[in-house]
């Protein structure tokens, strides 16, 4: 995940959710956290 529309895709499938009002995707925040893991992000 490295691009604005991979966000996009994100927030405009969980935002279609029951129960969902809003999301917010970071995708560096998002990439860091999986990192941190020990994975690369390619």
């Amino acid at each position: 995940m490295s691009c604005g529309h991979c966000a996009n895709s994100i927030e405009g499938s969980v935002g279609k959710m029951n129960g969902v009002k809003t999301v917010k995707v970071d995708v560096n925040n998002i990439n860091e956290g999986i990192e941190e893991q020990g994975y690369d992000v390619a």
